[in-house]
């Protein structure tokens, strides 16, 4: 019944956008061509040689030295095996969803199971430092020190996060076997294609997402939310960035550094970064699921993440601006 309801109420949102679309193309058509602008000149670069770089080196065994140099304090503060290590590694480096890229492809080649997977997803969820340094900081806010402070905050997050949903599922305690690396004849192009491949998905939730939001906000369907967050914040600009980044990560960001270089618009982005938006979470289900990872789980872990991210960055706000 619920799948019904589901797959019912994706139709309707399908056909409803659509009809928007057909009705004001000048409006949407334009929305989507910023979100791509906006993929191939910050998400490409600060993605692809980082998706390339992580691929390669798991080609060359280093999966398999994290996973022996992190066993034990990965199991004791995860309780995850040491091969999570790199899907961790990778997501903090190349950011979304490149953890969820990782945890899938060992969760396919037998490493890990599905709670294993599912604890690894709260951990391995993050930005990464080229986008949140790079574009939130250097371009959004024209400052480096806020993007280093919203990126602090943001790992720390994730991994106060991941224990935090430790103790969800089974952890069986065996030896890891021993993670081999791929053959090397090809492996130039083979990292070179499923990085080119990988982006090239990331453009299209940009794209798409970018474009409905658009609509949202045109509908006036983020306004309930921005009039509540405003309530709080007394700032209108953050407000609607943050309501405007549930649904697009990079558009809410970019709404509320408008606000200026303060406490709160800082803290909001490390918020909005955790909480990475219905887009990240579309990417990185994508990729989960072939884990057979737990969805609510993982969406639930980002909320909490979200809130951990603001209260981090608040707190530590004064260190990098005192």
């Amino acid at each position: 019944m619920l799948k019904k309801f589901i797959r019912l109420s994706g139709c309707i949102i399908c056909l409803a956008a659509l009809a928007l679309i057909a009705a004001k193309p000048e409006i949407y058509l334009k929305s989507a061509g910023d979100g791509l602008k906006l993929w191939a000149l910050s998400v490409v670069p600060s993605l692809l040689p980082f998706f390339f770089l992580t691929t390669l080196a798991s080609s060359l065994g280093l999966t398999s030295a994290l996973a022996k140099i992190l066993e034990k304090p990965f199991g004791a503060l995860f309780r995850l095996r040491g091969a999570c290590a790199y899907a961790f590694v990778s997501s903090v480096i190349s950011g979304y969803p490149t953890g969820a890229k990782t945890i899938a492809s060992l969760a396919e080649e037998g490493f890990i199971t599905a709670d294993e997977a599912t604890r690894a997803s709260t951990l391995c969820s993050t930005s990464g430092p080229s986008f949140v340094i790079g574009f939130i900081g250097a371009t959004a806010f024209k400052n480096k020190a806020a993007g280093y402070a919203i990126l602090l905050s943001h790992i720390v997050s994730a991994v106060l996060c991941g224990m935090a949903f430790r103790f969800y599922g089974k952890y069986e305690r065996r030896d890891n076997r021993p993670i081999q690396s791929r053959n090397l004849d090809n492996a130039l192009y083979e990292c070179a294609y499923t990085s080119v491949v990988a982006v090239a998905v990331v453009g299209a939730f940009v794209c798409v997402f970018f474009t409905l939001c658009e609509a949202a906000v045109n509908l006036n369907l983020t306004e309930p939310l921005s009039r509540a967050l405003y309530a709080l914040t007394r700032d209108e600009t953050v407000a609607r960035g943050v309501s405007e980044g549930i649904i697009e990560c990079t558009r809410g960001c970019r709404k509320i550094a408008e606000s200026g270089l303060t406490r709160l618009s800082v803290s909001a982005c490390a918020g909005v970064i955790s909480f990475g938006g219905i887009s990240v979470f579309a990417q990185s289900l994508a990729f989960l699921k072939k884990a057979n990872a737990n969805a609510a789980i993982f969406c639930l872990s980002k909320a909490v993440q979200s809130a951990v991210g603001f209260s981090v960055c608040y707190l530590a706000f004064p260190l990098f601006f005192a």
